[in-house]
């Protein structure tokens, strides 16, 4: 995007990046009248720091209106393995939204970076689980944890672990993780309990990718 003086002013066209964007977008939405505020926030893959921090100042600012609304940050950094993006993002995301958020759907990968534990099965993505949550006041749920032949999705809400298991799939689909943080957002703001958000997107994001 270009954004340029009107003619005759003498200014020189400049890029505008997307997290200014994307700050004006939000500085918009926070001059609305609005009598029906956002119930929740769902936030996934960001390119620069900037727009981590734009979407952080955002998300400050909307709890300031509306205290006990859902705050979901699925930390989309890494998978396989691997970071994909570019370490500044990482730390963004990790100093600036996890400490706001009420929701976090790390994958195996992302949660064995967090918590500083190796997950390779599911009693080790327990411990990692409980690392992490000593630290983000939060509700955490570790996606497409790999464990022999079976595949888990593990949530720690308080103390309490729920599980929800199905049959490895001979290979995933990139975008799994994304369905079922959208799935269990909208699952939970129905009313629905942890547990039972946790089976219904769990469930729905297998039948998707089998």
């Amino acid at each position: 995007v270009r954004l340029a003086a009107h003619p005759g002013h003498g200014t020189r066209a400049r890029d505008v990046t997307s997290a200014e964007i994307m700050s004006a977008l939000f500085s918009d939405y926070l001059s609305l009248p609005l009598d029906d505020p956002l119930q929740a926030v769902h936030t996934g893959y960001f390119v620069t720091k900037e727009q981590v921090t734009a979407t952080a100042d955002f998300i400050k600012k909307l709890k300031e209106r509306t205290p006990d609304m859902a705050i979901l940050v699925d930390p989309v950094f890494g998978d396989k393995g691997r970071i994909y993006v570019a370490e500044d993002v990482v730390e963004a995301i990790t100093n600036e939204l996890l400490p706001q958020a009420s929701i976090i759907t790390p994958n195996q990968f992302e949660l064995s970076y967090l918590a500083g534990n190796e997950v390779s099965h599911a009693k080790d993505a327990e411990e990692a689980l409980s690392k992490m949550a000593q630290k983000y006041d939060a509700m955490i749920i570790a996606t497409g944890v790999l464990d022999a032949d079976r595949v888990q999705d593990i949530a720690i809400c308080g103390d309490v672990f729920y599980h929800h298991e199905a049959p490895a799939l001979a290979s995933g689909v990139s975008g799994a993780g994304d369905a079922f943080s959208a799935l269990f957002l909208a699952s939970y703001l129905t009313g629905k309990s942890p547990k039972d958000a946790l089976d219904t997107a769990s469930s729905l994001t297998h039948h998707m990718v089998k």
